[in-house]
């Protein structure tokens, strides 16, 4: 089993609102599939997360990947981590805390995969 504590996996997107972000994160439910489903998970092909851990949000313009991460959980015991990305174009950041992501999917058109990060709580 993977060691899955402390563990945060980062999502960098660009989305129009805060709206539309919430609405691509959505869980739907159904009575055909034991799992909820997503956009974000369908497109990340991911099983499960446990939504209780999941932070995101939408900033007001394009902001470089340190200054997105700043405001979240535990970003200072991670933040440093993070290379170089001052060409960022992204508004918008999805973290799931206690998750592993290890699918080999990269991202898509608005949402790119940033990494797994050990974090300190």
């Amino acid at each position: 089993m993977i060691d899955i504590k402390n563990k945060v996996s980062i999502w960098l997107a660009n989305f129009t609102t805060e709206e539309k972000l919430e609405e691509y994160l959505e869980f739907r439910y159904s009575e055909l599939e034991d799992l909820p489903r997503s956009n974000f998970i369908d497109d990340f092909e991911i099983e499960y997360y446990d939504e209780d851990f999941q932070e995101a949000y939408c900033a007001n313009n394009i902001s470089s990947v340190k200054e997105l991460l700043d405001p979240i959980s535990y970003s200072e015991s991670f933040i440093y981590k993070v290379g170089d990305t001052s060409d960022s174009q992204c508004n918008s950041v999805v973290a799931i805390y206690n998750y592993k992501y290890v699918n080999q999917k990269q991202g898509t058109d608005n949402i790119q995969f940033l990494g797994v990060f050990d974090y300190d709580s």
